[in-house]
């Protein structure tokens, strides 16, 4: 998702058994390397159950 004139995004993580949605703030820009490094982070903080699926 890409704000108003492009100054910000975001991303969106939908696992589609449950419908659990996670949004990632991209404050970096929208590449793969800043995307990569935002997913990682974001699942650093998942519950271990959720991680390994």
């Amino acid at each position: 998702m890409i704000g108003k004139d492009g100054r910000s995004q975001m991303g969106t993580l939908v696992e589609r058994a449950s419908r659990f949605v996670m949004l990632l703030h991209l404050p970096g820009g929208r590449s793969p390397d800043v995307a990569r490094e935002a997913l990682n982070a974001m699942m650093q903080g998942l519950p271990r159950q959720l991680a390994d699926q």
